[in-house]
């Protein structure tokens, strides 16, 4: 059997429109290694005011994504799994999800907050935090060299190949999948 695992990553580039100082936000799911199934990249609406309240806005809209694939995931008939990961390159965002205390400078995004933390809660959802060149969702929201960029378009799309260049591996190749099993994630269910 093919592993049918639910996973993926946000991510925010704070104020990334030179003009209007909108963030981006990118955030993608998978199913098993390679299988995408959605994928985000946009412009905030309305300016956020710091890097916390781009991160939360872009973890909240993983949340929302996440739960309408679970629903369509389960009119398939594919069988549902208990917490599905998100990893993460904001502290912030992994401690709001279990942190009920909100801080007065984050009043403004309270509610995305609660969201994120209700997903965890009901134990849908788990926010794992990694070292931003490894969050595969930068793919999104930032333009990468050259090794970051098929790096992360290895991990959500799978190996590429041109027929005019022999198949060569990535070097530092990240798997979502070995972010859950790796010794640095905690036994905790919140990360």
């Amino acid at each position: 059997g093919k592993d049918l695992t639910m996973s993926g990553a946000a991510d925010a580039d704070f104020a990334g429109d030179c003009v209007k100082q909108r963030s981006t936000i990118g955030t993608f799911g998978k199913l098993g290694d390679y299988g995408l199934i959605w994928d985000s990249c946009s412009l905030v609406k309305s300016v956020q005011t710091s890097t916390g309240h781009s991160e939360t806005t872009a973890a909240a809209s993983w949340c929302k994504e996440q739960k309408s694939a679970r629903t369509q995931l389960r009119e398939f008939g594919v069988a549902e799994q208990a917490r599905v990961g998100c990893l993460v390159d904001n502290a912030g965002v992994v401690k709001q999800a279990v942190n009920t205390t909100n801080h007065a400078q984050a009043k403004h995004y309270r509610v995305a907050q609660a969201y994120i933390r209700q997903m965890c809660d009901d134990e849908e959802v788990l926010m794992v935090k990694i070292d931003s060149e490894d969050n595969p969702a930068d793919f999104f929201t930032k333009a990468l060299d050259r090794g970051p960029f098929e790096k992360h378009r290895q991990t959500i799309m799978g190996p590429q190949s041109n027929p005019s260049k022999p198949v060569k591996p990535v070097a530092r190749s990240f798997h979502v999948r070995a972010a859950f099993s790796s010794s640095k994630v905690s036994s905790s269910p919140y990360v």
